[in-house]
């Protein structure tokens, strides 16, 4: 998770700060634009830094420190099968995209071709390299060039894309 999440520097109400994610949620689905992010953070204001605050909110209000652990758990058990080579999945910075975020890709559907165009490595020099960010195996996998992509879409739109493949 987020550092600056975790010291709770968001003095936004809860329903203040409902208001903000859902506003800016809309906004990127209006604009397509990812918002922007300041240096140095603005925890009332950064996108990625408020749902991470909604999500460490709703924890503490629900107790999900179990669920947490179950989902941590789950994901682990889910390794990959030594049959099949997989692409690892590098760590999201936002509590939304971590407990959503597969940790690995079956190689089988990512494309060497758009791996050097967008890389100029195979797909295993860059899996021995630690992996890709979801926004690059999205990329990847819908043959496009890479941009960035908030974490919390990117996520949403791999386990999308996943599904159909499976």
């Amino acid at each position: 998770m987020n550092a600056i999440v975790q010291f709770e520097l968001c003095t936004l109400t809860n329903e203040e700060l409902v208001q903000k994610v859902d506003q800016l949620t809309d906004q990127i689905y209006q604009t397509g634009k990812i918002p922007s992010r300041y240096i140095p953070a603005r925890p009332n204001d950064d996108y990625d830094l408020l749902v991470g605050e909604l999500c460490v909110r709703f924890a503490k209000l629900t107790n999900l420190e179990t669920v947490k652990k179950e989902v941590t758990v789950t994901v682990r058990a889910e390794e990959p099968v030594e049959e099949e080579p997989m692409m690892k999945v590098l760590s999201q910075d936002t509590a939304l995209a971590i407990a959503a975020c597969p940790e690995y890709v079956p190689m089988r559907l990512l494309n060497e071709e758009w791996a050097q165009r967008n890389h100029g490595q195979s797909l295993q020099r860059l899996n021995e390299r630690g992996g890709l960010s979801v926004c690059e195996i999205l990329a990847n996998m819908s043959k496009r060039r890479w941009h960035p992509v908030a974490d919390n879409i990117a996520v949403a739109e791999l386990n999308t894309l996943l599904k159909k493949l499976s």
